[in-house]
């Protein structure tokens, strides 16, 4: 589970009063997934139903607990920062060696390893070494976003959907560390 850490010492009785009611929230949470999950367990082991406790069923209540998870740390972070919460991220990007150009901000997984698809339409495998972008003419960097987000829901596998509210900052480093 992911923590968000703050000092209760440095926020006001309202934010503290507010942090309390998310935990309180998330308690009720979790007692009503633990409840659904000994009812299942009671219905399998009396053979009520077969199906029902270490399916689909118990992989649903994990997606819930964690979401309930999610949410609160979301919460308590949106509470202590102000009503958003930072988030951090980083992507591959292409350039052209010369001009600098963005050519490519996506890796893709093919048939025969990953892959950048620049814009121009070429493909360029994913390589192990800068030398060997450098020799086709590109230069490949990790992008590090920080961004002021706030929380719009789920998809569909679970992870928490954000809105972008500002670009905190953006920095870029020659690597080729997250292909592989």
């Amino acid at each position: 589970m992911r923590q968000f850490d703050y000092n209760p010492n440095e926020l006001t009785t309202t934010q503290l009063d507010a942090i309390n009611r998310a935990k309180a929230a998330y308690d009720e949470t979790i007692k009503e997934i633990n409840k659904d999950e000994d009812r299942l367990m009671e219905n399998y082991y009396n053979c009520i139903d077969d199906y029902s406790w270490g399916g689909l069923c118990s992989q649903a209540n994990r997606l819930r607990r964690y979401q309930a998870e999610d949410k609160l740390q979301d919460e308590i972070e949106m509470i202590v920062r102000g009503g958003y919460i930072l988030r951090t991220r980083q992507v591959n990007i292409l350039r052209k060696l010369g001009t600098g150009e963005l050519v490519a901000t996506k890796t893709y997984q093919g048939r025969y390893g990953r892959f950048f698809r620049t814009d121009d339409g070429d493909f360029v495998s994913c390589s192990k070494k800068v030398s060997t972008y450098e020799k086709k003419g590109y230069t490949p960097l990790i992008q590090t976003i920080t961004e002021k987000v706030i929380p719009d829901g789920f998809w569909r596998n679970g992870d928490r959907r954000y809105t972008v509210l500002e670009t905190v900052s953006i920095t870029e480093e020659v690597s080729t560390e997250i292909c592989y």
